[in-house]
């Protein structure tokens, strides 16, 4: 029997029966499902519109519904300990190569920071060759009083460059004072020349010039390690642990051996290998304690100990002139520059027994 819009009867009614047989056959917790998701997919659907319409990334509006995940994330979750294999290892090795990279090319940069490291390289090679030619001039000045007691033009010589020396101490020109002293302990030895280089001075913002660099070569390093900070920081720490012989109760065995296997360039990119022990210093040929006795003997006074009434009245003319020169004897005193503290002592005589000689 045909229905109004012309269609037959029999087949709309077929279809309502489907219908209904469907809903009988569905359990009650399967439609709650279809509805609850149903629920789901509009309110998802209505924060979706109302982000647009603020201009917010629906992805990241704080608790924007999503639709339940259906399998487990991929990957490891993050920081979490990683095993100690070949392969991390080989990563934790890259992390530490490209750190020192960003370091050594960071010291070799036309800036503050890199010119400070050119000059403190400078400076620490001229400091071994100064430490090199003091040992050398040390064990040469001994002699020299002996030198000049069986050499007269050797000992005129040495008296004039100290009398000039001694004049630019009383002009206070310290530095022709200087230059006039190291010659004549250069009488010794030409190693008696080499003065010690002066003290380097830091940039008063080196350390935040220090922090920059060493935060940029912690990011290279995390970068070429493929880890996070937490990652390379404890993988590198129990790395450590295991080269020193003290390794974290949860490391495998297998961990241990792989890093052990290893050890030698681990322990070089980590800065744990010792340095080569220094050579044995060799035997003072002997003490220096009677040489500066021996070098002022031609030009000390003969007599008492005590000062004569010349001596004090030079002292007394010249003071100036012997408080700076105590001054520069107390630090090369300090500097263990025991060739320059005998030159200086000579220089203190002289002024203090300068015209003494003859009125005794």
């Amino acid at each position: 029997m045909p229905t109004p819009n012309g269609r037959p009867f029999a087949t709309s009614l077929a279809a309502a029966l489907a219908v209904v047989a469907l809903t009988v056959s569905t359990p009650a917790s399967a439609q709650f499902g279809l509805k609850k998701k149903a629920s789901a997919d509009a309110a998802a659907k209505a924060a979706e519109e109302a982000a647009k319409a603020t201009g917010v990334d629906p992805a990241v509006v704080p608790g924007a519904p999503t639709a339940p995940a259906t399998a487990p994330a991929a990957g490891p979750a993050k920081d979490q300990q990683l095993v100690l294999t070949p392969a991390v290892l080989d990563r934790l090795v890259a992390g530490h190569k490209a750190r020192s990279a960003v370091h050594e090319a960071a010291r070799k940069e036309d800036t503050p920071y890199g010119r400070y490291h050119k000059e403190q390289a400078a400076y620490e090679k001229n400091l071994a060759a100064y430490k090199a030619a003091k040992a050398k001039c040390d064990a040469a000045i001994p002699g020299l009083a002996q030198r000049m007691a069986a050499d007269q033009k050797l000992m005129d010589k040495y008296n004039a460059l100290m009398e000039k020396a001694m004049e630019a101490a009383a002009k206070r020109d310290y530095e022709r004072q200087a230059e006039y002293t190291y010659e004549a302990l250069g009488l010794a030895d030409p190693s008696c020349k080499v003065r010690q280089p002066e003290d380097l001075k830091k940039p008063d913002d080196l350390w935040d010039m220090q922090r920059k660099v060493d935060e940029r070569a912690e990011q290279e390093a995390l970068k070429a390690a493929e880890m996070s900070r937490w990652e390379f920081g404890k993988s590198n720490d129990d790395v450590i642990a295991i080269l020193s012989g003290s390794p974290p109760p949860d490391r495998s065995p297998s961990e241990k051996t792989a890093v052990n296997s290893r050890s030698a360039e681990l322990k070089d990119l980590m800065g744990l290998n010792q340095p080569p022990p220094a050579p044995a210093a060799a035997a003072a040929p002997a003490p220096a304690a009677a040489a500066p006795a021996a070098v002022q003997g031609p030009v000390m006074p003969a007599g008492a100990a005590l000062p004569s009434e010349c001596e004090v009245k030079n002292i007394q003319d010249h003071e100036a002139e012997i408080d700076a020169l105590g001054d520069r004897g107390l630090a090369a005193s300090e500097a263990g520059n025991t060739a320059l503290l005998m030159a200086i002592s000579d220089s203190i005589n002289r002024i203090r027994t300068a015209g003494c000689m003859k009125k005794k």
